[in-house]
């Protein structure tokens, strides 16, 4: 299989996260693959005017981080996200939604992977929250890894198992072509 030469990497700072990124990592071969780590900041409102007393709404206006703001996060990006072997990565910051940020830039740089952890909300947190690795998932136009840690760290082993879930669609199909290069390269066994 060829190598994934561009792996979009969503981070958000959290311990599924940092699993997420060790299986980027894994997944970039040195020299040919570009591994772009993007955190999208929340944006800050901030209100339009001043609130009269009996005023009904007010509105707000999202305000722009200033570039040190960003500088800022981008070095907590390289130190909390660093490989453990030699890997072309950039490091990016944006702000907005995060799942429409996670996509704009997987086109923007053309990425054939996006990976990113997910926290498996349910019930009224997933409700009220939604679901960033969801929306991602149901938007790409590339494969999307997408990782839950496990609840203790695991020491790094060869993949004996790759599960390929599928709906017969056509994106399932590529998914599949993806998991079968995978499994080639790994030897191993395709369910």
């Amino acid at each position: 299989m060829q190598p994934f030469q561009t792996i979009l990497f969503a981070a958000d700072f959290s311990d599924n996260s940092k699993e997420a990124f060790r299986a980027a990592c894994w997944l970039g071969v040195e020299n040919k693959t570009r591994l772009v780590v993007l955190h999208v900041a929340e944006p800050t409102f901030v209100p339009q005017e001043p609130v009269c007393f009996g005023q009904l709404t007010v509105q707000f206006l999202p305000a722009d981080p200033d570039k040190a703001h960003h500088d800022e996060l981008k070095q907590k990006l390289r130190e909390f996200y660093t490989p453990d072997h030699p890997l072309d990565v950039a490091y990016r910051t944006s702000q907005g939604n995060a799942a429409a940020e996670i996509l704009r830039v997987a086109k923007e740089i053309g990425s054939d992977l996006i990976v990113t952890g997910t926290h498996g909300r349910t019930g009224l947190r997933w409700l009220l929250a939604g679901s960033v690795a969801t929306s991602v998932l149901q938007g790409a136009t590339c494969p999307v890894l997408a990782l839950r840690a496990a609840e203790q760290p695991r020491q790094a082993k060869e993949i004996r198992v790759i599960l390929h879930p599928t709906d017969f669609s056509h994106d399932s199909e590529a998914a599949l072509r993806v998991a079968r290069g995978l499994a080639r390269e790994h030897g191993a066994r395709l369910m």
